[in-house]
């Protein structure tokens, strides 16, 4: 019984360590990173000709499409990933992302919010900062830096 035992064993061992992922359709992607920095900009004062730095604190996200981790995809619809980030005193952001075997185009965009907009020497109003009105996009692959700053 003993013998019997240890055979059923040895064979199992054998037969499941010789298995290959042989999946041609949907091969494995091999995943790296990227990191995507910049400067957030937003006109916060009326009364001089450049943008001010976006607040400290405002988030920044980087949304990925998750059929770019796959080498062969198919019909069908796939999900978006995504990664937060915070931007700095100096309205500056850095968000390492994964990516897939090749180039991925991904979209960064800046979270909304409200600040007081100086509007003439000595006259402020509140104003709404949208988003998506300064989100972009960029190119990434696998162990690049890229830089992309963004204006409300």
């Amino acid at each position: 019984m003993k013998k019997l035992v240890f055979v059923m064993s040895l064979a199992s061992a054998l037969i499941f360590s010789g298995c290959d992922n042989e999946n041609t359709v949907n091969p494995t992607v091999t995943l790296g990173s990227a990191t995507i920095t910049g400067t957030v900009y937003a006109e916060l004062d009326n009364n001089n000709a450049v943008s001010e730095k976006a607040p400290s604190g405002t988030k920044v996200y980087v949304i990925v499409n998750t059929k770019d981790f796959v080498l062969n995809p198919t019909g069908g619809t796939y999900a978006k990933k995504y990664y937060e980030g915070t931007i700095d005193a100096n309205g500056k952001y850095s968000i390492t992302i994964e990516t897939g075997n090749k180039t991925m185009t991904v979209t960064v965009v800046p979270a909304d919010f409200t600040a007081s907009v100086l509007v003439g020497p000595s006259t402020s109003e509140i104003q709404n900062f949208i988003g998506n009105n300064a989100s972009d996009n960029v190119d990434v692959f696998a162990n690049g830096t890229f830089i992309l700053d963004l204006t409300y």
